[in-house]
Formats: C-alpha cells, structure tokens, sequence
C-alpha cells in the first residue's frame, strides 16, 4: 500500500511533460511487444510455409524423376517397335522373294489333284468297247426252222465300274438289214413348260464290269446257209455313244469286217473317236426348246422337273 501511495503522490507531483513521455514510452513499448508477437506468427506461419515448400519441391523430383522413367520406357518401347516393323518387312521381302516358288508349288498341287481327279474318273468310270471279253466282235444267229428269220448281233463291254448310258445306229451296209441309222442322244428344255425330253436311237444301259448282246437286225430265213456258196466280204459300220454317271461322255465310230474263207468271223477294222457331235445328226434343238448337257453327274437328276 505505501509503495502505491508514494506512486499516487509521486504521479502527482509529475508534470505534464514527464507524464506524456511516460505514457509514449508505454505506448512504444505496447507496440514493441505486439510488433514481436506478430512477427513470432509470421515466422511459425513462413516455417511451416517453407516445410511445405520443400515437400511439394520432394515430390516434384519425385514426379520429374517418374516422367524421366516414363520417358526412358516409351524410348525403349519405340526401340522394340522399330526392330518388329524391321524384322516384319524383313519376312515380308523374305516372302515375296517365295513368291514364284509358291506359285509353282500351288500349280504343282492343282496338277496332282487334277491327275487324281482324271485317275478316279478313269479308274471308276464307265469305259465301253466292242466286243466280248473272248474277242467275239459280233456272230450271226442261225434259225432252227426255215420259217423264221436269221440274225446278227453285236456285242459290247463295259469294262468299267459304274453303268453306263448307252445309244448306238447302224448305217446302210451289205448286209441285206433292215436300216438301223443312229440318231445322236439330245436332252432339251422347254423354254415354256419346262418340261425335259431326251432322243435317241438306241438307248439302253450296260452295267459294270458286264457284256450286253445287241441285235443288229434280222436277216431273210436262209441267209446263213446261203453264205456257203459264197465268200463274198461283208461290212458293217455304225456308231455309239455312252455316259456315264461321272458326267463323262464318249463317242466312237466303228467298221467291221467278216469273210466266210479262211476267217469265218467278224473283224475289228476301224474304231476312232466321233467328229464334233454336229456331224453325227440332228444336234439343234426346235427354237421353242434349249439344249441341255447330254450327261450329267451323280448330283445332277436328269428329270428336274418330275
């Protein structure tokens, strides 16, 4: 309390002047005081700033070193793309320079599989030829009584496996026969209808690996017997065509020969392929009508439209 009483006496007793310095110096002091405290924040504030600072500076050396990465991987990647494009038009040269010899190669295997084809065809298909498998070419059939005509056949082979469409004609000889003449086998739509016709002279079917007897036609009752006063040569001629179920069509034209003194059989003296089908007959179908394949495969019905 006295020092409190002597402050009050000694305030008192202060003039003016002393009292405003006074009062400054504790406002300078106050200032000083807040001036410190604010500049104590700023520093805690810049501190912890600056901490950051070198955080975010860390982890963008951590990003530049990761681009770095990045960079140095993409390089490398666009390394390995450059020697697989290389590396690709290399084989691409390599293959083009193979080129003739692929070609080759695949002609080389069109050429097996066509044999192939020809062989099956040739092997399976229908193959028909004149005459038994003795060598019989034809014979004439003698009657047992006066009254009934004599005859001639002809005989032919399908040495082949499948059967065989056959058609066959007699032309004009000096046989004293009734005229057989071949008429080309055709198969024709009609453009209208639609409807499927076939023509021909002597149609009929040899199977496999079989012998058919054909007759050529009857002889007046007596002829054979008659022969034996004679030897005068004697000729037939004729032609024949087959398919068969291969699609595969064939056409022949023949001669035969037969002399009583010294061979008393018929001869073959000519059979040679037929001249182009427009040669042998009617091959030109009616303008109402259009022409078909003459044969046709195992695919293939020959009457579509029934």
């Amino acid at each position: 309390m006295k020092y409190i009483t002597r402050l009050k006496i000694a305030w008192a007793n202060t003039t003016i002047v002393n009292k405003l310095s006074f009062l400054l110096t504790l406002v300078i002091a106050a200032a000083n005081i807040a001036y410190v405290c604010y500049a104590r924040k700023q520093f805690i504030t810049m501190s912890g700033q600056l901490g950051e600072m070198q955080s975010s500076s860390k982890q963008t050396d951590q990003l530049i070193g990761l681009y770095g990465q990045q960079v140095g991987e993409l390089r490398r990647q666009a390394s390995d793309t450059h020697e697989l494009a290389v590396q690709a038009k290399n084989q691409a040269d390599a293959v083009r320079g193979q080129l003739p010899e692929l070609k080759l190669a695949a002609k080389a295997s069109q050429n097996a599989a066509n044999i192939a084809r020809d062989t099956l065809q040739i092997s399976q298909g229908a193959y028909v030829s004149i005459g038994r498998k003795d060598g019989v070419i034809a014979e004439f059939k003698k009657s047992t009584s006066p009254k009934f005509s004599d005859g001639l056949v002809m005989y032919f082979q399908n040495s082949g496996h499948l059967p065989a469409t056959f058609n066959w004609g007699i032309e004009p000889s000096t046989l004293p026969l009734r005229p057989h003449p071949f008429a080309p086998m055709m198969r024709t739509r009609n453009k209208k209808t639609g409807a499927i016709s076939e023509s021909f002279s002597g149609a009929a079917v040899i199977g496999g690996e079989s012998v058919q007897q054909f007759t050529v036609g009857d002889l007046p009752p007596g002829f054979i017997d008659s022969m034996s006063q004679s030897n005068q040569p004697l000729t037939v001629n004729g032609t024949y065509e087959y398919c068969d179920e291969l699609g595969r069509y064939s056409c022949k034209m023949f001669s035969l020969y037969y002399q009583r003194i010294p061979y008393d059989n018929f001869r073959l003296l000519i059979e040679q392929e037929c001249p182009d089908r427009s040669f042998l007959g009617k091959t030109v179908p009616d303008p109402e009508e259009e022409t078909l394949p003459v044969c046709t495969n195992q695919q293939t019905p020959r009457f579509p439209n029934r």
